[in-house]
């Protein structure tokens, strides 16, 4: 990349640009996917031309499990609507009831031991990319993951039957303002087991949650 003339991002190690004239070009890389933007499609093909495997040109529709849709005002919508589908199907979750929220106030002292799978990682990637709005709930499960117990399993269930009311919902990003804001808010000592307060962030940008 640094040969083709592109910089790392200082924020993002797999995000590169290259800046000439007032053309800009950008390169995401996550493992074997990448995604290339960019002002001027002369650029795009000249890259595109240089790189010696098979490439997929277009519209952008899908990237990594993301379906991303580009509206006429100029928004960006995007949804994980067909990943968590394949998600609920894999740990028999696709036929649950659905619930209006993530997390419940039923908690229970039986700390028994739960020996199967608990699909954490699937539920963070889903918190991370299109549904910041179980990200709480994810970290509350999570935190017996080497260790997780029956309770624990019923959080993640129950953050699946939220989700399968929630499958074609996502995020979308406004054009009319790129401006940053983040909010936080803690919970002191609220934590019943260890008595450990609870700090949350959200940033988002152009009106989109974007951590």
């Amino acid at each position: 990349m640094n040969k083709a003339g592109f910089e790392n991002s200082r924020t993002d190690p797999f995000l590169f640009y290259c800046q000439s004239n007032k053309n800009c070009l950008y390169v995401a890389l996550y493992v074997d996917d990448g995604l290339v933007v960019g002002s001027n499609k002369t650029d795009i093909e000249e890259f595109m031309e240089m790189l010696k495997f098979h490439t997929t040109r277009g519209s952008l529709n899908n990237f990594l499990h993301m379906k991303i849709q580009q509206n006429e005002e100029g928004s960006i919508a995007i949804n994980q609507e067909d990943c968590t589908m394949e998600i609920l199907k894999r740990f028999g979750m696709a036929e649950a009831n659905g619930v209006s929220t993530p997390i419940g106030c039923e908690e229970s002292d039986v700390k028994e031991k739960f020996t199967a799978e608990v699909p954490y990682r699937e539920a963070m990637y889903l918190s991370t990319v299109s549904h910041p709005d179980i990200a709480f709930a994810v970290k509350k499960a999570a935190r017996a993951m080497e260790d997780p117990t029956v309770q624990d399993w019923n959080r993640v269930k129950r953050i699946f039957r939220y989700l399968k009311n929630m499958m074609s919902c996502g995020i979308i990003y406004k054009n009319n303002t790129v401006c940053l804001k983040l909010y936080s808010d803690a919970y002191y000592a609220g934590d019943k087991d260890t008595r450990r307060s609870t700090t949350g962030v959200v940033a988002t940008l152009s009106h989109g949650a974007v951590s």
